[in-house]
């Protein structure tokens, strides 16, 4: 199917230009052909356009002319600032020359004694600006994206931030330095700035979430970690990026993303999770979290296992004759009484109104047994110093090795505590 061509031909001679039509006919084009000699009508040619676009798509110039010659014409081509192929003919010309006019802006030279040259090479520079003028659009259709972007941002509470991978550049937005604290002017844009801000503990598993983006393990990167504000504190944000430019062998050179402060967003969740395991009025374990631990236990290898079980005598009371304030007190300074008393691996948690249980791992009976003598020793240095509200505890103990239930072992020393509270009842 005839290909139509619009060609400015600069050309003092109309049989040449003849020539050239029937030689672009033969081709399979239909061109239009505007043949120009002078400096004024050539200007006045490239100045028109169709649509926004150049009004030509080629420029082919003979290089020799009484008054204006091929190397005028580049010159004016140049000033244009078109981007369109520019090719120039000639009866005999040096290679200096023809080298010169390249280095100037020239796509190609023909001879006219090698006219079989001069379709393939108009083929090859029209696919050439094609792709030049495809890759332009292509570069402002993503400057103007961007910019949207950037625009977007600026009115929100988000961060942006653009990394060169390959010199560790990377332009931060007011907003993300903002976000700790910082003027961007003190941020240094570079990726190590921001590697210095990364908490040591998160440090590891962000590098990891990033590598996996990088090396296309993973669609994008996200990761929620902590960086240094310039208070010294630490602020939770959510990261979250893209590789917008890969190369060679998919080589990451470019990436962009966003930064969200959501500090209060951890905090929140961290209380939820800290309500779900403990309990609000002692600040202990509660049972829910005392019950998992034992079922974890009882598969583990951390045999063999003691159970502690502690009552607060009394307390029912206390809340009917001073009041579940006065009671709540008692429960709390048994907490108190017993927080001192075990390791930190150790489970202690309130199961009940007035009952209290301890986790011992890898421990043995004689162990248990001298946990329960510091309890004993706690509480009379808290009741030495606190004679106005006692505290009177039953305790009971048992131990499970491996194979025993734990649940067996915590009936064991729920039966323990009871036999002592029913000896001190028979003592009084």
């Amino acid at each position: 199917m005839p290909v139509p061509l619009r060609v400015l031909l600069v050309e003092d001679s109309e049989d040449d230009a003849e020539l050239l039509a029937l030689e672009f006919k033969r081709a399979g084009y239909i061109p239009t052909i505007k043949r120009v000699d002078t400096a004024e009508d050539m200007h006045q040619e490239l100045s028109k356009d169709v649509a926004g676009q150049a009004a030509w798509d080629i420029i082919i110039s003979d290089y020799a002319m009484p008054h204006f010659n091929g190397m005028d014409a580049l010159a004016l081509y140049n000033e244009s600032g078109l981007d369109i192929p520019f090719i120039l003919l000639s009866g005999a010309i040096g290679e200096d020359i023809a080298v010169n006019a390249m280095v100037h802006g020239a796509h190609d030279y023909i001879l006219k004694d090698r006219m079989t040259r001069l379709i393939p090479a108009i083929e090859r520079e029209l696919r050439e600006a094609r792709l030049r003028c495809e890759k332009r659009e292509a570069e402002e259709a993503l400057r103007q994206s961007e910019e949207r972007l950037k625009l977007v941002l600026e009115g929100s509470n988000v961060g942006f931030w653009d990394w060169n991978i390959v010199t560790g550049a990377v332009q931060f937005s007011q907003r993300w330095a903002e976000m700790l604290g910082y003027n961007l002017a003190e941020i240094e844009p570079h990726v190590r700035t921001w590697e210095k801000l990364i908490h040591p503990d998160d440090m590891e598993a962000r590098r990891k979430a990033l590598k996996d983006h990088l090396e296309e393990r993973a669609p994008f990167y996200e990761y929620e970690y902590r960086l240094l504000t310039k208070s010294g504190n630490w602020k939770w944000v959510l990261d979250r990026g893209k590789v917008v430019r890969r190369v060679a062998n998919s080589q990451p050179v470019r990436a962009a993303g966003t930064q969200i402060d959501i500090t209060e967003r951890k905090q929140s969740e961290e209380k939820f999770n800290y309500l779900g395991t403990h309990d609000a009025l002692t600040g202990l374990f509660n049972r829910t979290f005392f019950e998992t631990e034992l079922e974890r236990m009882q598969h583990s290898r951390m045999y063999p296992v003691s159970i502690v079980v502690v009552d607060v005598d009394g307390l029912k009371k206390v809340n009917d004759s001073q009041g579940h304030a006065a009671g709540d007190e008692l429960l709390k300074r048994t907490a108190q009484v017993l927080r001192v008393v075990f390791r930190t691996e150790d489970v202690v948690a309130r199961i009940g109104g007035d009952e209290f249980a301890i986790l011992l791992p890898k421990s043995t009976h004689s162990h248990a047994l001298e946990a329960l003598a510091r309890i004993r020793s706690s509480l009379k240095t808290y009741n030495d110093h606190n004679p106005n509200l006692s505290l009177s505890l039953s305790l009971g103990v048992a131990t499970g090795t491996r194979g025993d239930g734990l649940t067996k072992v915590m009936k064991e020393a729920d039966e323990a505590m009871y036999q002592e509270k029913s000896e001190k009842k028979r003592a009084c």
